[in-house]
């Protein structure tokens, strides 16, 4: 066991005792007994890690397995995302990087987590095997936040 986990352990056996005590009227004032139980909590959880812990996210693959969404395929008019060979890259978030995030959003349905992983790793393929209109699309909208988007073909 790791010294940061024995101190979280010591933080929430101390935060239970405290917590006994005032059950018990051990701790009669209240406001010192409410302080240390508050302060063993939250060292439990700071040294626990309960915050802060991320799944890597597989970019190769999410490029591979995004697909329009059905509300982005009405408004683009496109029937289907189709089969195509071009990589669409995000080359640059531009100023407004939070729109850009929102955008990426609306497009793919993906999650905060995942649009934070492709926010970290710019420049980054968004998608791949995508067709001429689905790239000219994503780019058009994606330029609408400011974002740089660069449409390449896939290599063989």
């Amino acid at each position: 066991m790791t010294r940061r986990r024995k101190i979280a352990s010591i933080c929430l056996f101390g935060f239970a005792a405290v917590s006994a005590l005032m059950a018990l009227g051990v701790i009669a004032y209240w406001p010192v007994g409410w302080l240390a139980s508050m302060v063993l909590g939250v060292g439990f959880v700071v040294l626990s890690g309960v915050f802060g812990r991320r799944q890597p996210v597989d970019l190769a693959a999410l490029a591979q397995s995004l697909e329009l969404t059905d509300d982005a395929k009405r408004k683009s008019g496109l029937a289907h995302s189709g089969e195509g060979n071009l990589n669409i890259t995000l080359a640059d978030p531009g100023p407004r990087k939070m729109k850009t995030m929102k955008h990426l959003r609306e497009l793919y349905g993906i999650g905060l987590p995942t649009i934070v992983a492709v926010a970290d790793a710019i420049p980054v393929v968004i998608r791949a095997g995508a067709s001429r209109a689905e790239a000219d699309y994503v780019a058009d909208y994606l330029a609408q936040s400011g974002a740089k988007v660069d449409v390449t073909e896939a290599e063989r």
